[in-house]
């Protein structure tokens, strides 16, 4: 059933027959263009061109989304190849009717927020990962949150209410210990502050050692992150980030080339794994 319905959307888009120029298309003719790239489809003329307009049109718009938004959250890295992300557009578009005659730019964002939500992380509650204090953590901790929080009171932007403990976020490491990840950003309510720049935001993982005692493992600048949470005996602690291009570990030319990495603990540190 699913297919018949995307067949018909593609054959009354190909009756639509909306001009392809990038400048003006509509979500409705960028699916047109991506419907090149979808499986088991019947192939319209100048079906490779379609094709690549419609990858080219997403990779230019998530530069172009990378670049002016500076480290917003949007949607989160999926490490999906464009093409793959093309026919997920594609099948948004099938199902949504209102997003077909918006801004092709527009409707992006709308299928991909909803394909790729955003998650904040959470805190486990099991009473062995009871929550970790800014004071339990070393020095340079509390330092850092002090330095963003004087500056967003400046501004009227505490987002913790001057509840600094809420920037730390704990997950079990599968040995009867507990990682702590720190996220300053949380602290303000705007990303003009200390912990974020046009590279995007700091955040840090501590790994404990015995009680009150933390070993830095990382700290990372990254447009983006999200955390899947790890349970002792079941799932490794797993963080996937987005980083700008001219910044490490990416290491690229161009900053609008963003690299998506997967962060897993292995009991002693994190195993990297470029996904995209």
């Amino acid at each position: 059933m699913l297919r018949k319905l995307l067949l018909a959307f593609v054959f009354s888009l190909a009756a639509f027959k909306a001009p392809l120029h990038a400048s003006d298309l509509t979500g409705e003719a960028l699916a047109f263009a991506c419907s090149a790239n979808v499986p088991d489809l019947k192939r319209e003329k100048n079906a490779d061109d379609h094709a690549k307009l419609c990858n080219a049109y997403i990779n230019g718009w998530d530069d172009a989304r990378i670049a002016f938004l500076q480290g917003t959250r949007t949607f989160c890295p999926t490490g999906m190849t464009v093409k793959e992300m093309s026919v997920i557009f594609f099948d948004y578009l099938a199902g949504h009717r209102e997003a077909r005659e918006l801004p092709a730019a527009q409707a992006l964002m709308l299928a991909f927020k909803d394909n790729f939500p955003c998650q904040e992380p959470s805190s486990v509650s099991r009473e062995s990962s009871a929550r970790v204090h800014i004071a339990d953590l070393p020095t340079e901790v509390g330092q850092i949150a002090k330095d963003v929080a004087a500056a967003c009171k400046e501004a009227e932007e505490d987002g913790t209410r001057g509840d600094l403990d809420k920037t730390v976020s704990v997950y079990e490491r599968g040995d009867g210990k507990r990682l702590a990840i720190f996220d300053p950003s949380k602290i303000c309510t705007f990303h003009g502050n200390g912990a974020c720049s046009t590279g995007g935001c700091d955040f840090y993982v501590y790994s404990e050692q015995s009680p009150k005692s933390w070993k830095k493992e990382f700290d990372q600048t990254a447009f983006d992150k999200r955390v899947i949470e790890g349970r002792q005996g079941q799932m490794q602690l797993k963080i996937l980030m987005e980083v700008r291009g001219d910044m490490p570990p990416c290491n690229r030319k161009r900053k609008e080339a963003t690299c998506n990495f997967e962060l897993t603990w292995r009991g002693n540190g994190f195993g990297w794994k470029l996904i995209r």
